[in-house]
């Protein structure tokens, strides 16, 4: 069962893997509609698809770090949800915690990793 508030993380973003990743997240949702897009950093591989994702779920919003928002708001459709470090998303009975990771390898842009919160 999934809780009052659902959150995705489109890892691949890629525009080429647009209608199978579609297709899965709608069997899962359902009726529900797409709450959150989160990524782990600014990539094409993991977020050049966004604005298509905006489209088809017109309510979403794209959360992020504001490293990742200097790079996104030049093309986003809409403005993104810009977290701090160590801020928490709340997920109806589960969380999102945005983590820095600035000091991680390939992680250099300063963009965020999210892990579950119990």
């Amino acid at each position: 069962m999934l809780s009052k508030h659902v959150a995705f993380c489109l890892v691949l973003l890629y525009k080429a893997l647009l209608e199978p990743l579609k297709e899965m997240v709608q069997r899962v949702l359902g009726v529900q509609k797409l709450d959150y897009i989160v990524f782990s950093h600014v990539e094409a591989d993991e977020s050049g698809a966004i604005n298509k994702w905006l489209e088809i779920y017109p309510e979403a919003k794209v959360v992020c770090n504001k490293v990742a928002n200097i790079n996104l708001e030049d093309f986003l459709i809409r403005p993104a949800q810009v977290l701090k470090d160590n801020d928490i998303l709340p997920l109806g009975t589960n969380a999102l915690q945005l983590i820095s990771t600035t000091y991680v390898q390939h992680n250099w842009d300063a963009h965020m990793w999210l892990h579950a919160l119990r």
